[in-house]
């Protein structure tokens, strides 16, 4: 798996996908750029896709949103989003406001993680222009069902908004005086306490193009603040047990503060655990190592957090065939990292395994 998440936000600007070329013009009717009026798509044609290139995953692999034939109706329309609070997964007449659009259409000019962490379905290929076409002409056509009516779930009073992403480069630096704020919420949209959230830098000569360096533990009401961040383009990811983690793309800005609301979509697996977690002391080193165990181990992406200083690792696997199999382990300075760790460890699919709480060695 490429290190990006397939979650998460970006936080940029609005855009219209060329490939589908469709507008609404004052009376309601749809035309494409040549003005030709163009036929809004049922919701029996976006189902279609839906079914197809969505539903194994939803609510397969992610079981708080359900995109399979019978239930995808009702689990979208005027429905927000789990990742992203402010947005809603579809606001009829509005793709560009509609988080299932931009997730699947991406998001030209950000690189290799173009939009909300990276462009779905995951693990295939993107879907085709026709596809696009039909799910922004549904929604312009103002999303209606099979009985041609628009029905809201009511869980969105106003469309959410997309803040521009400045074009400004990675950090060359690793740290800095810029702040990182915000709540992270569970898939009930409720503020979810004792989540990681920790930002990367993401450069291309970096090992699979980022690397964790700060992180946060979410307070009692889901708040988290990230401190002495560098600036520019970074990354953040947000992990919690039992969930599917996210990550938004942001732009930090000297003395200021950055504010980046998440959501953590439940996993529907055990997957994977972690175990025998440990701290030793070795003079001016610390030696981090835990057991990881599990399907699609993502060898980026097993870490330990120091929650005093704001610090994480990432650990790294001990060789396959070796007698310590599944033992991932790295040593790192003793000097500023007090108190206790917790760690944690993903998939390829971004699930989040259980966490473990170790305290200071003695």
């Amino acid at each position: 798996m490429h290190r990006r998440s397939p979650f998460g936000l970006v936080v940029v600007g609005l855009f219209l996908v060329v490939a589908a070329g469709l507008v609404a013009s004052v009376s309601g009717a749809l035309r494409d750029r040549s003005g030709d009026t163009v036929r809004a798509a049922s919701f029996t044609d976006v189902r279609s896709i839906l079914s197809a290139s969505c539903s194994g995953c939803h609510p397969g692999v992610v079981p708080s949103l359900d995109l399979t034939e019978s239930e995808a109706y009702a689990a979208i329309v005027g429905v927000r989003s789990t990742e992203v609070p402010s947005l809603p997964l579809v606001v009829a007449g509005d793709p560009d406001r509609s988080y299932l659009y931009l997730k699947v259409a991406g998001w030209p000019g950000n690189g290799p993680n173009p939009i909300v962490g990276g462009r779905m379905p995951f693990g295939a290929g993107p879907l085709s222009p026709q596809e696009l076409a039909t799910i922004r002409s549904w929604i312009l056509g103002g999303a209606k069902n099979e009985d041609g009516e628009t029905v809201s779930a009511g869980q969105v009073a106003t469309p959410g908004t997309v803040t521009a992403l400045e074009k400004v480069a990675a950090p060359q630096l690793v740290e800095g005086d810029a702040t990182i704020t915000g709540v992270v919420y569970d898939a009930g949209h409720q503020p979810l306490p004792g989540a990681i959230v920790a930002m990367l830098v993401i450069r291309e000569e970096l090992p699979g193009g980022e690397e964790h360096y700060l992180a946060a533990v979410t307070d009692a009401a889901g708040r988290y603040a990230i401190r002495g961040a560098p600036i520019g383009r970074v990354q953040i990811k947000a992990y919690s047990t039992g969930t599917v983690y996210v990550s938004h793309l942001l732009t930090t800005t000297a003395g200021e503060t950055t504010r980046a609301d998440v959501g953590l979509p439940e996993q529907a697996s055990e997957n994977p655990i972690i175990s025998d977690a440990r701290v030793t002391s070795t003079g001016d080193s610390l030696v981090l190592s835990m057991d990881v165990q599990g399907s699609k181990l993502d060898r980026n992406y097993t870490l330990a957090v120091n929650p005093d200083s704001g610090r994480v690792f990432e650990l790294r696997a001990t060789p396959d065939g070796s007698e310590n199999a599944g033992l991932w382990t790295r040593t790192v300075p003793a000097a500023g990292l007090t108190g206790g760790w917790i760690f944690v460890a993903v998939s390829h699919l971004c699930e989040v395994s259980n966490m473990l709480t170790v305290p200071a060695p003695a």
